[in-house]
């Protein structure tokens, strides 16, 4: 194989990676598509809201925004081994509407070409409900280590986030 050839081959596999940032959750760590985020910012006091869901953490002002956040330990009905110790909050958007989802840190970000996430097999040994759960990857980079890369989108449905909308709206 010529080098032209191997340039070729490594920029078509460069085309299929996709940008992630991975965090952190009780010591397992998740990945979600980097162009999925708005932003990530630092662990700040919410204010909590009455007859919101379990897993709503509460509001902030994100420059005049209020954004609703989510504890996405709640969501996915974890039960926690180690003390918390949340950092960040993963700003997204769904639609129109900006949440934020707590995690307990960022690690970084990593590009993973997209033959290298698998689709987890139904097999009932994840922490989270499968339906979360885009893929599998292991990380070469980290030794080989496992990450579970989320489906952003299926995290809050669009009548939850409704749900949450009223509850700002009636606060």
């Amino acid at each position: 194989m010529s080098e032209s050839e191997k340039t070729i081959n490594k920029q078509d596999a460069g085309k299929d990676a996709s940008q992630y940032v991975i965090f952190e959750i009780d010591r397992e760590e998740y990945g979600v598509k980097l162009v999925d985020l708005k932003e990530i910012i630092k662990i700040l006091e919410l204010t909590p809201l009455p007859n919101a869901p379990q897993f709503f953490a509460g509001v902030f002002n994100l420059r005049g925004k209020i954004i609703p956040v989510i504890d996405l330990e709640k969501r996915f009905s974890l039960k926690r081994e180690a003390p918390r110790v949340s950092e960040h909050i993963l700003i997204t958007e769904q639609g129109s509407d900006l949440y934020g989802m707590i995690v307990d840190k960022v690690v970084g970000t990593i590009r993973i070409a997209a033959e290298k996430i698998q689709k987890p097999q139904s097999i009932g040994v994840f922490k989270i409900h499968e339906s979360y759960i885009d893929g599998l990857a292991t990380l070469e980079q980290k030794g080989g280590r496992l990450v579970i890369i989320l489906n952003i989108k299926k995290i809050l449905s669009p009548e939850e986030l409704a749900e949450l909308g009223k509850a700002i709206v009636n606060h």
